[in-house]
């Protein structure tokens, strides 16, 4: 909360006028400044004339020392008359003369009467009897912002100054901060006799000149930190210092290190107050190109900013070095960039809206024409109007995919929502609208899930329409809301022929789970919709990836499964996403590990430069899993932090997001980071609905949970989350998948034990299901090859009774504390009858049903 000044006036945000407080700051570090001047008033008892200018940034007290000057002055007895510009009387002719002249009393009546005449007066009135006066009394003339006087007081004090001659005791004293490009150099220029000129610059105050202020006003000791971090926000500025200081002492802080980001804040206002009341002095030229500099300095040099300003009466080289000596602007070779943030910042608020938007249409013009960076053009057309160029949309695109890369998913998601502000052809805008629901799963899921609605059901003739309305489906089932997915495929189904039936089709089923012998939907969204089967054999590539991870969930038909999901593979981007993906897993489980993996970094490649971050990250899941499951545990953590980048884990589904996180605590518990395996376990689980599941492609393996006290987190929220996930409807949990994982025992420092005679690399199988290797007679499956580093105890072997069991399989509740198996559903196959206390599932085809399907 602000705090309150003296009376109780609020202190809103730093917020203060320096010119509420007549004081002027100390007079720090301006020794030789005081001395140079003190000189001129000792020469001029001794009938010496003399002009000083006194230059600096606005706040570095140029004034101040004038008022310091003029006040000693009148102790030696010279008579001071004191001049001020201001932008009120910049077009007021002869406003600062009337001023010098309104001193002198009676002997300038009749000189003042004609100035404020409606006729442009003979001569320079009042001139004469100033000169005249000046002989007989030392005169010191101040003027203080001479960059805001008139012209016709200038071109006046100008003919003073050639004037001056020895004998003459008058000084003429001029402080200026050249925020004005004409006149204020001349007065100083003019002298006859360049030894009657002196000019005089006043600098930034340094760390120990701020502890003094500091203590000064707080009235205790300043830490040098306080006072490092002050001058550098304040870049040395005493009316600055003073100002924030003082409001800074008013709210009760001390000036320690702990209290920087206050004073920050104060300086930050007071530099934006004092740069709003500059720039209102500003000539028009001055402001113009002030304006251009705040919207596009960064991009364009300062001929094509005078250009974007459209200046045409100020020589370029003139205005720059008057900006640069007023503190405005900082020069960079043929660039001049604005001085600080803030001062852009009011430049820009003080802009009417409708020029600051043209200003940015135009400068996005320029830039594009000198060919500058994309994503700079990009950010002058978010500012801009629709400005019906070709160019604006491809900038647009282009900016979209950098911003993506790197992970600034808002910033991505503004290109593509100004991109819909052009004029676009209705296909282009529906693809623009399906990349922006992409982008918004990460950014507003709710907002993308509704914009891939509207696209599903959008109208469209064509292969182009029917492509896109199955991509916006495909996207939005990849984040796992299988209910929305089952709704809006059956919706679009009623219109859909062709290619894209059979593709809805697929996704229908993918998110129905309801293909033959597999499983029974029984709630669903929508009335009973008449949605045909998907065939025993499909010829469509998407009906038949989905068709193939039925199969393989069961472990029937291996050759089948095979067939079907290189058919959906080889298909391409012709093909929706996920039921390739469905079918890279099936490929994976007939032990082709080599060929889906490949298959897989192709689709996720793919996806990659789609930008499509929903289906990329399930595909990178997806693929984490495998990588765990094949013993790369190195490369399934990276992978797996891949898929949180692609999409945050609070941007998934709940159904969906739970097969990430149950990888990822396999993953944590395998490398020893307990920590973070626990933090996965005791994360809040979110709602899941009972009508909603999350896929075949979502199976999620179980963590092996550490026996010892303190080894790592117990099975609690994890496995409650992965079990929601896998098992809405009454399927096995994670914890319970046989083979996912070995189980606990004691600790070892060997990693994953196997034969290496048959088993190694990329071709290491899963030992994930028991199943495969009983139906479908794995060679290269090694009944110890084991995830877990740990190797189960002698009197935790499973039971080899059955000959249709491999010895060392698994088996469900043989291990301590495992929970009780439960009714098989997709993501993992039936459990086989060999295994005790398991339900019993179809019979499994013997191996024989394949000859040479593995060398014999």
């Amino acid at each position: 909360m602000p705090g309150t000044g003296r009376q109780g006036e609020p202190l809103y945000a730093g917020l203060i006028r320096a010119g509420l407080r007549r004081t002027d700051p100390p007079l720090l570090e301006r020794e030789e400044e005081q001395a140079e001047l003190r000189r001129v008033l000792v020469a001029l008892d001794d009938g010496r004339p003399a002009v000083v200018s006194v230059t600096g940034r606005p706040g570095f007290g140029h004034n101040a020392l004038l008022r310091w000057t003029a006040r000693l002055a009148e102790e030696r007895s010279v008579r001071v008359l004191r001049v001020s510009g201001s932008p009120a009387e910049r077009d007021l002719r002869h406003g600062a003369v009337i001023q010098l002249l309104g001193q002198l009393g009676e002997v300038a009546e009749r000189s003042l009467r004609t100035l404020r005449g409606q006729r442009e007066p003979d001569g320079l009135p009042g001139l004469p009897e100033l000169l005249h006066t000046a002989r007989r009394t030392p005169t010191l003339v101040t003027v203080e912002d001479a960059q805001w006087l008139d012209a016709a007081s200038s071109h006046w004090l100008q003919a003073l100054v050639r004037r001056l001659s020895t004998g003459l005791p008058l000084a003429l004293l001029i402080g200026r901060t050249g925020l004005e490009p004409h006149g204020p150099d001349r007065l100083a220029d003019a002298a006859p006799c360049a030894r009657l000129t002196r000019h005089l610059g006043v600098g930034p105050l340094s760390r120990g000149a701020v502890i003094t202020l500091a203590e000064q006003i707080c009235g205790g000791p300043c830490d040098e930190a306080f006072a490092t971090a002050a001058a550098q926000a304040s870049h040395g500025s005493p009316a600055v210092l003073h100002a924030a200081l003082h409001c800074f002492a008013e709210a009760g802080h001390r000036p320690t290190a702990d209290r920087v980001p206050q004073l920050r804040t104060l300086i930050t206002g007071i530099i934006g107050d004092r740069a709003g009341r500059a720039l209102r002095g500003l000539s028009d030229e001055a402001t113009a190109v002030l304006r251009a500099l705040a919207v596009a300095g960064d991009l364009l040099d300062f001929p094509l900013i005078c250009s974007l300003a459209g200046l045409c009466t100020v020589p370029e080289t003139r205005l720059r070095a008057a900006l640069e000596a007023a503190g405005f602007t900082l020069a960079d070779g043929s660039y001049e960039r604005v001085r600080l943030p803030v001062v852009r910042a009011r430049i820009l608020e003080d802009t009417p809206a409708a020029e600051r938007a043209a200003l940015h249409a135009r400068a996005a013009h320029l830039a594009h024409q000198v060919v500058a960076d994309d994503e700079d053009i990009a950010r002058l057309l978010l500012q801009a109007p629709p400005i019906g160029e070709p160019w604006a949309v491809h900038v647009l695109r282009g900016s979209f995919g950098a911003a993506v890369r790197r992970g600034d998913f808002p910033r991505a998601a503004a290109y593509l929502e100004r991109a819909l502000d052009e004029p676009l052809e209705p296909l282009e805008h529906a693809h623009i609208s399906l990349d922006l629901a992409g982008v918004e799963a990460v950014t507003a899921p709710e907002a993308g899930d509704r914009r891939l609605t509207a696209l599903v059901h959008t109208p469209g003739e064509g292969e182009a329409w029917d492509q896109l309305r199955v991509r916006a489906l495909d996207t939005g089932l990849a984040r796992g809301d299988d209910a929305w997915g089952r709704r809006n495929a059956a919706q679009a189904l009623a219109t859909a022929h062709g290619r894209e039936r059979d593709n809805l089709i697929a996704l229908y089923w993918y998110a129905a789970e309801a293909g033959p012998g597999v499983a029974d939907v029984s709630v669903l969204d929508t009335p009973a919709l008449d949605v045909p089967d998907l065939p025993e054999h499909p010829l469509a590539p998407a009906q038949a990836g989905i068709r193939a991870g039925q199969l393989a969930a069961q472990g029937r038909h291996r050759a089948r499964v095979v067939e079907l999901a290189r058919r959906a593979l080889d298909a391409g981007p012709a093909a929706p996403a996920v039921p390739r993906l469905v079918a890279a897993r099936a490929l994976w489980l007939t032990d082709a590990a080599t060929e889906a993996e490949d298959r897989l970094a192709a689709i996720i490649a793919e996806l990659r430069r789609r930008h499509c971050r929903p289906l990329l990250a399930r595909a990178l899941a997806f693929c984490a899993e495998l990588h765990l499951r094949s013993g790369r545990l190195d490369t399934a953590d990276r992978v797996a932090d891949a898929a949180e980048r692609a999409l945050p884990i609070a941007a998934w589904h709940p159904l969906a997001v739970s097969h990430l996180i149950a990888v990822r605590a396999v993953i944590a518990l395998e490398i020893r980071r307990h920590d973070e395996a626990r933090a996965l376990a005791e994360a809040p689980c979110r709602p899941v609905p009972n009508t909603a599941s999350t896929g075949p492609i979502c199976c999620s393996p179980a963590p092996a949970w550490p026996s010892t006290k303190n080894a790592g987190p117990r099975p609690s929220n994890c496995t409650r989350r992965a079990d929601a996930g896998c098992c809405a409807e009454g399927g096995p949990t994670p914890s319970c998948c046989p083979g996912v994982l070995r189980p606990p025992g004691p600790v070892s420092s060997s990693a994953i034990r196997t034969r290496p005679s048959v088993c190694s690399g990329r071709n290491s199988p899963s030992p994930a299901s028991g199943v495969h290797r009983a139906r479908w007679g794995w060679r290269s499956c090694v009944p110890e090859a084991s995830l877990s580093r740990d190797r189960p105890p002698a009197s935790a072997k499973p039971p080899t009774s059955s000959a249709s069991c491999p010895s060392g399989s698994p088996t469900p509740g043989s291990w301590p504390n495992s929970p009780p198996p439960r009714s098989p559903r997709v993501i993992e196959p039936p459990l086989p009858a060999c295994w005790p206390n398991c339900p019993a599932s179809p019979s499994p085809t013997p191996p024989a049903a394949w000859p040479n399907a593995y060398g014999g």
